[in-house]
């Protein structure tokens, strides 16, 4: 399918691609125009989904978007013996963040770490055009409700932190020595200062004097952790921090604390969600009468909404997503038809001639 968009317009995540494996960004521009099997689009669509309800689902009561909760073992009894128990399933028994990528490589929305150094151009474009079609895609199929606009922002947001947590971990040279945050924030036209600590601090030099003043309020050991200042404008991009008293401000400008960066980017990507949402909303006859209605991908869309991809909780079981998804559940789905569920299904079923059968 096309994208409306400027076909000299080059593909920004493909700078990173092949140095890191995730495709990462804030979604401020529309993909290429690019052409592509309703099939793949269908795909690419439906494994985002189910990557978001596994985000949602393991979450959980957690409000937050702090990636470190993908890496956390059970924190209570309880939730200890429910690990235990699933244990006898292999993929339950990964911790999250691998199950997490397993499912992100599955639906061709990442690079194999294997794979990412030799990856050539035709498959890292391939990467990062289903992961900007399938973003884009659920941004129309979500515009129509504002519960589920902040649900998809919600999820789309620890996407993102768990991708830029890891893209923190990644050194883009040989040598290891820098991250690849300096090419990210180029990719993205973010212009950011960068402050790094003093390799070696004169005493009541202005350099140091600064670095000590705008770390000195942080506790514990945190401030002998960081080794780079973001200088950021205190509004709109730090107003979070802003308002936690997490940062120390100069001249309307505030210094954000390298750990602190991935919070201010994905206030970014929120707010473009946000704008693009209000958008979307005062254009919704034009949806429906365009894309909602097309034969191809209209069904897909309506659906995705409604439909659950997270995991079945009756009889304290965890079931694949073939052996959840029976003809009878479907008939059940919220707010959908039967056909409309059928034609949704059939699309993450990994043998469709198997849901065919069953």
């Amino acid at each position: 399918m096309p994208y409306p968009s400027r076909p000299a317009e080059a593909h920004k995540a493909l700078n990173l691609l092949g140095r890191f494996t995730h495709p990462i960004g804030v979604y401020g521009q529309l993909p290429p125009a690019v052409n592509t099997q309703v099939d793949v689009f269908e795909s690419a669509t439906a494994h985002r989904l189910r990557v978001l309800h596994f985000l949602d689902e393991k979450f959980g009561l957690d409000s937050s978007t702090n990636p470190a909760v993908l890496r956390a073992a059970p924190s209570t009894p309880a939730a200890a013996a429910a690990a235990a128990a699933a244990a006898n399933d292999a993929a339950a028994a990964k911790p999250l963040y691998i199950q997490l990528e397993e499912m992100l490589q599955e639906g061709g929305l990442m690079l194999p770490l294997a794979a990412a150094a030799t990856a050539t151009e035709q498959q890292r474009r391939e990467i990062a055009e289903r992961d900007a079609m399938s973003h884009f895609a659920l941004r129309i199929a979500f515009s129509k409700d504002r519960d589920k606009q902040r649900w998809l922002i919600l999820q789309e947001s620890r996407l993102f932190m768990y991708r830029f947590d890891r893209l923190c971990a990644f050194r883009g040279f040989e040598d290891g020595s820098q991250t690849l945050i300096s090419s990210f924030l180029q990719q993205e036209g973010i212009n950011y200062t960068c402050v790094s600590r003093p390799r070696d601090p004169i005493a009541g030099s202005a350099a140091e004097k600064l670095w000590r003043t705008a770390t000195s309020f942080l506790r514990g050991n945190i401030a002998q952790q960081i080794q780079h200042l973001y200088l950021v404008p205190c509004f709109p991009d730090a107003g979070q921090l802003l308002r936690n008293r997490r940062v120390y401000i100069q001249n309307m400008m505030a210094y954000v604390p390298d750990y602190e960066l991935g919070t201010v980017i994905c206030g970014k990507l929120r707010a473009i969600m946000n704008a693009s949402f209000e958008l979307l909303e005062g254009r919704q006859l034009t949806l429906q009468n365009t894309v909602f209605s097309d034969s191809r991908v209209g069904k897909l869309l309506s659906a995705a909404p409604n439909v659950y991809l997270g995991r079945d909780f009756s009889n304290n079981a965890v079931k694949s997503t073939e052996e959840r998804l029976t003809p009878q559940l479907i008939k059940q789905g919220a707010g959908m038809t039967l056909e409309e569920n059928l034609q949704f299904n059939r699309q993450i079923w990994r043998e469709p001639q198997k849901f065919d059968r069953e």
